[in-house]
């Protein structure tokens, strides 16, 4: 009797998983549209300055104010401050000094 048992469960079982594995077509082709619309951006303008700055890096003791504008990483009040700063206390010593710079 133990043995018929386990037997009409482990087909149950059995039968449960393999349904388990089938991806519906809707999902399937769901999955197709979001991976096709996200994987070319059209301008790729901000990505090649990026590069450019990975392999000639910014100096912020000599940038002007036009050069970290043009990172777009730093906005308006934080660039004036940077330059400020400069003007004030002299080049920068350490990076740990960035934490001095106001609304950095």
């Amino acid at each position: 009797m133990k043995k018929r048992y386990c037997l009409l469960l482990m087909i149950l079982f059995a039968g449960s998983i393999l349904f388990a594995q089938e991806i519906p077509v809707a999902a399937e082709q769901q999955l197709e549209n979001l991976a096709d619309a996200g994987t070319e951006p059209d301008d790729d303008t901000y990505l090649q300055e990026m590069a450019y700055f990975l392999k000639h890096p910014v100096q912020l003791n000599t940038a002007g104010e036009e050069e970290l504008k043009q990172l777009r990483i730093l906005n308006e009040l934080q660039v004036q401050s940077l330059l400020h700063y400069r003007r004030l206390f002299g080049p920068l010593v350490n990076m740990y000094e960035l934490q001095a710079i106001p609304y950095w």
